[in-house]
Order: C-alpha cells, then sequence, then structure tokens
C-alpha cells in the first residue's frame, strides 16, 4: 500500500501531537525510567523538524515492505531463537516471550514486547529481579531502557547489532561466569532506589559473604543519603532501612529459603542457573534435585 502525501502529513502531525504530549509528561514525572523510556522512544535528541522527517521517511518506507499486522508463533520463536543463538545462557519457557537466567538469587531477563502498531515489530527489555525479599510480583529492578524498536521485515538486518548492544549494556552480564564484583558494578552504575541498592548487600549476604555484605550496605546508606530529596526520603526512614538489612545480613539461611520459595512461586525451573563464582556458597541451584 503506497501513501499519498496527504496521508503521510496528517500522520506526521499526529506523530508530533503524541510526541509533544510524551515529552510534556517526561518533564514532570518522578518515575526516573519511564521518564527515560518516554525520551528515548519520541527521540527527544531530535529537533521536531528531524523527528517529521524520520516519519515521513518511514511511511514512504514501509510500501516496499508488505504489511504485516500479526505475529504468528512461527514468527515469535524465529526470534527469540535467533536472540537464543546469541545468549546459550538464557532459556524461554513458551508461550511467554521472555528469555531469563538465574545467578545465584538473581533472574536475569531480557522480554520482548512484540506489537503490531505499524505492521509487526518488537523491543526488547533488560531487568533484573532479586529473588531473596518476598515479593508478590517479579519487580523489575534495574530495568533498562528499551532497545530501539525493530520490525519484522528488519530483524535480519538490524538484529545482531542490537545483541551486541544488550551484551555491552546489561548491568549483570547475560552470560558467562559472575562475581560478586560484577553483581555490584552494574547496581553501583544505575541503582538509586531503596530497591535496587539493597541487592548488591542481600546478595553477598546470600553467598556467604558477611564482610562484602556489610561493605555494600554501607555503600547503599551513603547513595540514599546522597538521593534522600530525589527520593524524598527521610534520615530517619534511611536509618530503619539499614537496620532491617543488618538483620537480614545476620541470617543468610532466611535469604536462601527465600530466594527458593521465591523461584518456586514464579516457576523458574526452565531458567538456566549458575552459582555465583568464587563465593562460599554454592548450592548448584535453587530446587530440589
Amino acid at each position: 500500500m503506497k501513501y499519498s502525501s496527504e496521508e503521510i502529513e496528517n500522520s506526521v502531525e499526529d506523530a508530533l501531537r503524541r510526541r509533544k504530549k510524551a515529552l510534556e509528561i517526561a518533564k514532570t514525572t518522578e518515575i526516573e525510567d519511564y521518564q527515560k523510556f518516554l525520551l528515548s522512544s519520541y527521540h527527544a535528541e531530535m529537533s521536531e523538524e528531524e523527528y517529521a522527517e524520520m516519519i515521513r521517511q518511514i511511511y514512504k518506507e514501509l510500501p516496499k515492505y508488505p504489511f504485516k499486522g500479526n505475529w504468528t508463533t512461527a514468527e515469535k520463536s524465529k526470534i527469540l531463537n535467533d536472540w537464543l543463538f546469541f545468549f546459550p545462557d538464557l532459556a524461554r519457557r513458551k508461550p511467554k516471550t521472555v528469555l531469563k537466567r538465574l545467578v545465584g538469587p538473581l533472574c536475569l531477563s531480557l522480554s520482548f514486547k512484540m506489537t503490531t502498531s505499524m505492521g509487526a515489530d518488537y523491543k526488547v527489555y533488560y531487568s533484573i529481579h532479586n529473588l531473596t525479599y518476598i515479593s508478590d510480583y517479579m519487580i523489575s529492578g534495574l530495568s533498562s531502557i528499551p532497545l530501539d524498536i525493530m520490525y519484522f521485515y528488519e530483524h535480519e538486518a538490524k538484529y545482531k547489532k542490537y545483541v551486541e548492544k544488550a551484551k555491552t549494556e546489561a548491568f549483570v552480564p547475560l552470560s558467562g561466569p559472575v562475581t560478586l564484583d560484577d553483581v555490584f558494578a552494574g547496581y553501583n552504575k544505575a541503582a538509586r532506589r531503596p530497591y535496587e541498592v539493597r541487592v548488591p548487600t542481600l546478595v553477598a549476604a546470600w553467598a556467604g559473604e558477611p564482610e562484602k555484605a556489610q561493605e555494600y550496605l554501607e555503600w547503599g546508606r551513603n547513595k540514599l543519603i546522597g538521593d534522600q530529596t530525589y527520593l524524598g526520603l527521610k534520615l530517619q526512614e534511611i536509618d530503619k532501612w539499614y537496620e532491617e538489612h543488618q538483620k537480614l545480613i545476620a541470617n543468610p539461611e532466611v535469604l536462601r529459603a527465600n530466594a527458593r520459595a521465591e523461584a518456586k512461586k514464579f516457576k523458574l525451573e526452565f531458567a538456566p542457573y549458575q552459582d555465583i563464582v568464587g563465593v562460599p556458597y554454592q548450592p548448584g541451584g535453587l530446587f530440589d534435585k
């Protein structure tokens, strides 16, 4: 289907309206990850003219490819299998479009959001869930903004570039051995909220490294104090958080029991498991063998 000049310009105007509204929301929102998502999705770095021209080019290019408004099961499997080839330490539980890996008590994920907004397209999100803490649902702590959108017709030409981007931008490695230093480096780079900055402490305690756990707890406390105005926290709240986590450091078996229970609750048996390298606690898995 070829679009007329009038149809293209109408679409450009509509896209500019949606972009303007999204960028206004991004300026006022206090949810940092959502703000990053909006700024990235609507190319905040572009001028309005540049963004409009990008939309025009998309509509001019679309007729070269068959419009496809639905994803078939086979096509979803192809996308995920192509990514799995480069991330052999991940696995998929069908029919979900998520690839997962367990590293100690951490669940690392690549989530594929497949939509049909302008033909079959998808985005990839990276996230980490901490299993040492009981929760009603999987919290995507330390999640990254999505990689750029890809249409099904351009998957073959582009996805390997985004595979490399996922490898370099993952806060904790998606493949290969992982150390406590790797975990801390990822969280030191990006963690900000209380439920994020506690993770290195809990993982170190789970792993049988109480001194490291205390070191990470001091780091976390200092980080929360530095960000307390942004986070809206009082010093008393941070002190209470600190005391609660000191108790958890002293009770690693509680954290280990939590991780086993959470892994079972979220049905993570399919996800390949790897112990954290170089720590005393090496359970070989989170499920009874």
